[in-house]
Protein backbone atom coordinates (compact mmCIF):
# COMPACT_ATOMS: atom_id res chain seq x y z
CA UNK A 1 0.00 0.00 0.00
CA UNK A 2 1.22 3.63 -0.78
CA UNK A 3 0.79 4.74 2.92
CA UNK A 4 3.18 1.66 4.27
CA UNK A 5 6.30 3.73 2.71
CA UNK A 6 5.13 7.18 2.85
CA UNK A 7 7.45 7.98 6.02
CA UNK A 8 10.31 6.01 4.52
CA UNK A 9 12.38 8.10 2.93
CA UNK A 10 13.44 7.24 -1.26
CA UNK A 11 17.53 7.05 -0.03
CA UNK A 12 16.33 4.30 2.69
CA UNK A 13 14.79 2.37 0.41
CA UNK A 14 16.70 2.58 -3.12
CA UNK A 15 19.97 1.36 0.07
CA UNK A 16 17.58 -1.47 1.61
CA UNK A 17 17.16 -2.91 -1.98
CA UNK A 18 21.02 -2.60 -3.16
CA UNK A 19 21.66 -4.18 0.21
CA UNK A 20 19.62 -6.76 -0.52
CA UNK A 21 20.54 -7.66 -3.76
CA UNK A 22 24.19 -8.11 -2.74
CA UNK A 23 23.57 -10.11 0.43
CA UNK A 24 21.64 -12.18 -2.00
CA UNK A 25 24.78 -11.93 -4.64
CA UNK A 26 27.31 -13.23 -1.78
CA UNK A 27 25.12 -15.91 -0.81
CA UNK A 28 24.54 -17.55 -4.23
CA UNK A 29 28.28 -17.18 -5.06
CA UNK A 30 29.05 -19.08 -1.34
CA UNK A 31 26.32 -21.66 -2.70
CA UNK A 32 28.25 -21.92 -6.12
CA UNK A 33 31.32 -22.21 -4.28
CA UNK A 34 30.21 -24.75 -1.76
CA UNK A 35 28.64 -27.03 -4.85
CA UNK A 36 31.88 -26.29 -6.49
CA UNK A 37 30.26 -24.47 -9.73
CA UNK A 38 31.66 -22.17 -12.38
CA UNK A 39 31.18 -18.50 -11.14
CA UNK A 40 31.49 -18.60 -7.75
CA UNK A 41 34.37 -15.92 -7.55
CA UNK A 42 32.92 -13.41 -9.97
CA UNK A 43 29.77 -13.84 -7.59
CA UNK A 44 31.42 -12.96 -4.51
CA UNK A 45 33.95 -10.72 -5.47
CA UNK A 46 30.59 -8.69 -7.65
CA UNK A 47 29.11 -9.02 -3.96
CA UNK A 48 31.33 -8.56 -1.95
CA UNK A 49 32.74 -5.09 -3.18
CA UNK A 50 29.22 -3.97 -4.07
CA UNK A 51 28.23 -4.47 -0.33
CA UNK A 52 31.21 -2.69 0.83
CA UNK A 53 30.33 0.44 -1.39
CA UNK A 54 26.76 0.21 0.23
CA UNK A 55 28.04 -0.18 3.79
CA UNK A 56 30.74 2.42 3.62
CA UNK A 57 27.65 4.86 2.36
CA UNK A 58 25.41 3.73 5.22
CA UNK A 59 28.31 4.21 7.86
CA UNK A 60 28.94 7.58 6.52
CA UNK A 61 24.79 8.54 6.86
CA UNK A 62 24.78 6.87 9.82
CA UNK A 63 27.47 8.77 11.60
CA UNK A 64 27.13 12.15 10.21
CA UNK A 65 23.14 12.68 10.11
CA UNK A 66 22.38 10.35 12.92
CA UNK A 67 25.42 10.78 15.19
CA UNK A 68 25.37 6.86 16.22
CA UNK A 69 21.89 6.73 16.88
CA UNK A 70 19.44 5.12 14.62
CA UNK A 71 17.98 1.54 14.81
CA UNK A 72 17.82 0.96 10.94
CA UNK A 73 21.58 1.36 10.12
CA UNK A 74 22.13 -0.83 13.42
CA UNK A 75 20.47 -3.61 12.20
CA UNK A 76 21.38 -3.44 8.28
CA UNK A 77 25.33 -3.75 9.99
CA UNK A 78 24.16 -6.66 12.33
CA UNK A 79 23.47 -8.43 8.75
CA UNK A 80 25.82 -7.00 6.41
CA UNK A 81 29.24 -7.86 9.19
CA UNK A 82 28.65 -11.86 8.64
CA UNK A 83 27.56 -12.04 5.06
CA UNK A 84 30.58 -9.90 4.13
CA UNK A 85 32.81 -12.12 6.40
CA UNK A 86 31.20 -15.23 4.73
CA UNK A 87 31.98 -13.55 1.18
CA UNK A 88 35.67 -13.33 1.77
CA UNK A 89 36.18 -16.19 3.89
CA UNK A 90 34.50 -18.33 1.09
CA UNK A 91 36.09 -16.14 -2.28
CA UNK A 92 39.77 -17.39 -0.09
CA UNK A 93 39.34 -20.66 0.45
CA UNK A 94 40.47 -22.61 -2.59
CA UNK A 95 38.27 -25.07 -4.64
CA UNK A 96 41.22 -28.22 -4.20
CA UNK A 97 40.66 -27.62 -0.11
CA UNK A 98 36.56 -27.87 -1.00
CA UNK A 99 37.16 -31.08 -3.07
CA UNK A 100 39.69 -32.63 -1.00
CA UNK A 101 37.02 -32.48 2.34
CA UNK A 102 34.20 -33.55 0.20
CA UNK A 103 35.40 -36.38 -1.41
CA UNK A 104 37.73 -37.09 1.55
CA UNK A 105 36.52 -40.84 1.49
CA UNK A 106 37.27 -40.92 -3.01
CA UNK A 107 40.51 -40.03 -3.71
CA UNK A 108 41.23 -41.06 -7.28
CA UNK A 109 38.07 -39.00 -7.88
CA UNK A 110 38.83 -35.94 -6.20
CA UNK A 111 42.09 -35.84 -8.03
CA UNK A 112 40.16 -36.54 -11.46
CA UNK A 113 38.12 -33.52 -10.40
CA UNK A 114 40.22 -31.08 -10.15
CA UNK A 115 41.97 -32.04 -13.32
CA UNK A 116 39.26 -31.35 -14.92
CA UNK A 117 38.45 -28.04 -13.34
CA UNK A 118 41.95 -27.06 -13.88
CA UNK A 119 41.82 -27.88 -17.53
CA UNK A 120 38.16 -27.78 -18.97
CA UNK A 121 38.71 -27.87 -21.93
CA UNK A 122 40.47 -31.73 -22.43
CA UNK A 123 38.36 -33.98 -23.25
CA UNK A 124 40.48 -37.16 -22.01
CA UNK A 125 40.43 -35.96 -18.65
CA UNK A 126 36.84 -34.60 -18.60
CA UNK A 127 35.88 -38.40 -20.32
CA UNK A 128 38.47 -39.59 -17.13
CA UNK A 129 36.68 -37.91 -14.55
CA UNK A 130 33.27 -39.34 -15.92
CA UNK A 131 34.34 -42.65 -16.00
CA UNK A 132 35.55 -42.51 -12.49
CA UNK A 133 32.42 -40.89 -11.14
CA UNK A 134 30.23 -43.46 -12.25
CA UNK A 135 32.85 -46.42 -11.24
CA UNK A 136 32.23 -45.00 -7.26
CA UNK A 137 28.24 -44.60 -8.08
CA UNK A 138 28.64 -48.46 -8.84
CA UNK A 139 30.57 -49.54 -5.78
CA UNK A 140 28.78 -47.72 -3.30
Amino acid sequence: KNGSFKEISKGRIIGSIGLGISLSIILIGFMFKFLILPGSAEMLIIGSVYLIIISCIAALIFIVKYHGKSTFYTSNFKRIIPILLIGIFSYLLPTDTLIDIRYRNRPEYAEQLKKSLKYPSNEQILNEEELESRSNELNN
